[in-house]
């Protein structure tokens, strides 16, 4: 899939960043473009692909914003009981509900 990323600043700055970028998440970039600004500012705006080291670290931190301390199912949720199976199918147990 085709992303997009943009940068804005100073050269000094944008290059410092643009390299940061590039060494920690290595895209494979396919289109860039370059704007200069009044005061000598530049925005850089690249198409790229995602390598698989970019996607990883994506999806570590998508999974680090939910709260760790809160467990995906709540404990009320959870049944204490053990799930009666029957021994041939279409047969009822006693916790199905049905009489």
């Amino acid at each position: 899939m085709v992303r997009f990323k943009q940068f804005f600043g100073s050269v000094a700055d944008l290059e410092a960043a643009v390299n940061a970028w590039l060494a920690e998440y290595e895209p494979d970039v396919t289109q860039m473009v370059q704007t200069v600004g009044h005061a000598g500012t530049i925005t850089l705006s690249l198409l790229f692909e995602e390598s698989f080291r970019g996607q990883e670290i994506r999806m570590a931190s998508e999974r680090g914003l939910r709260n760790a301390n809160v467990p995906a199912v709540p404990e009320s949720a959870m049944q204490d009981t053990p799930i009666q199976v029957p021994q041939e199918p279409g047969q009822y147990t006693p916790d199905s509900g049905v009489t």
